[in-house]
This record gives structure tokens, sequence and C-alpha cells, in this order.
């Protein structure tokens, strides 16, 4: 339950960013990728789940991964859950949002 509501704020967080910004269709298109690839790819979604790889290290990977086919503010987004070591809720977020 607890999940539920913290992954609600976070997608609704990126809801209302992105209509500010005026971006919310490249957002939008971001996060479809991003969970694509998580449910396509068991390993990637093992490292976000896996307590024992460093959050910086999960960051660099993804960023490696998305840098390039995803805008600076979906990155940012990303960037910013894996700060609050909620990284294994990405795949979560992006279905809510």
């Amino acid at each position: 339950m607890a999940d539920f509501r913290i992954l609600h704020r976070y997608a609704t967080s990126l809801l209302e960013t992105s209509l500010e910004k005026n971006n919310l269709e490249v957002v939008t298109s971001d996060i479809q990728l991003l969970v694509q690839t998580l449910e396509q790819s068991k390993e990637l979604k093992s490292m976000l789940d896996s307590p024992v790889v460093r959050p910086e290290l999960k960051l660099n990977i993804l960023k490696e991964i998305f840098s390039k086919k995803i805008s600076k503010d979906s990155m940012d987004f990303v960037e910013f859950v894996i700060s609050k070591n909620r990284e294994s809720l990405l795949n979560p977020i992006g279905n809510d949002f």
C-alpha cells in the first residue's frame, strides 16, 4: 500500500511537471520506452531491484542506455528517482504515469 502511494506521487509529479513545461507528449513517449525496455529485460530489472548494485552504477547504466533516446527532462526524472533510492519503482511509476 505504501509503495502504491509513493509511486502515485512520483507519477503525478512527473505529469504535473510535464504539463508545466509543455512537453507531455515527449515525456510520455520517453516513459513508454523506459517501461517497455524494463519489461523486456529481466537483467536490467534485476539490476535495478538489487540492493548490492550501487545507485551510482544503476544511474550510469541507465544513462548509457537511455541518454540519447529520451529527453533531458525524462532522464532528470530517472536520476531523481534513483537519488531517492526508489529505482525499483521505475517500472510501476511509468505504468502509473
